[in-house]
């Protein structure tokens, strides 16, 4: 489903190139018109922001909502395994997944980049890519409720993936602000209640999942 390729851009780092092109990734998802046609409903707000708003302040605003803020970080595996041994074996089960549908890494973002992992999931059958898109809805709707305390367009896109996926729209309704957070508890979430893959998963047993290759934040 190439809804999924328009996703994985608009969660990439501003570039003029794609930028230019928002009209035809707007027509392309309008045209496959998935999730009966609720799509561009929920992707409307970030498709508009993203068109009003200068390259260089697009820029600055995704480094800061995903770059300087860890709890919103857009590396699948940073939200379940850390910084531990285990998420080297996960990237390379993870770039062996990109090989089996053709697809080869490169570029200076890590394989669990979640635009990466989208990339991967326009080129699965759709009801495929819908199964594995179900498997990281607790990371989606963490990350996204997160973003929605900090009044950030990209909600419109982590809600149009929960849409998808067959789950809920955002409720940010219990997420506190980022900077009203004790850093301490910060931390203690951040070590003992990572986002895991696919139900039941236990923090020993978490689920390899995919993640393009566009140029990362920072870049």
């Amino acid at each position: 489903m190439k809804t999924f390729k328009v996703l994985s851009l608009l969660l990439s780092y501003p570039e003029l190139d794609w930028l230019d092109a928002l009209p035809e990734m707007a027509a392309l998802v309008s045209d496959e018109q998935p999730v009966h046609g609720k799509t561009m409903e929920c992707l409307r707000p970030l498709f508009e922001h993203l068109e009003a708003e200068p390259l260089l302040s697009l820029q600055e605003s995704y480094v800061e909502h995903f770059d300087r803020n860890a709890r919103c970080s857009l590396s699948l595996f940073e939200h379940v395994h850390g910084d531990s041994r285990e998420r080297g074996q996960a990237m390379v089960d993870l770039v062996q997944r990109y090989r089996d549908v053709g697809l080869r890494f490169s570029g200076e973002a890590l394989p669990d980049y979640l635009p990466a992992y989208l990339e991967y999931l326009s080129l699965l059958p759709v009801q495929e890519a819908q199964d594995r898109l179900s498997e990281i809805t607790h990371l989606l709707r963490t990350v996204g409720e997160r973003l929605a305390q900090r009044e950030s367009p990209y909600v419109a896109l982590f809600d149009c993936l929960l849409a998808l996926a067959g789950e809920p729209v955002l409720d940010a309704s219990g997420e506190l602000p980022v900077a009203d957070q004790d850093p301490e508890a910060m931390d203690r979430e951040w070590a003992e209640a990572p986002v895991l893959f696919g139900p039941g998963c236990t923090p020993g047993e978490a689920r390899t999942q995919v993640v393009h290759f566009h140029k990362g934040a920072g870049s």
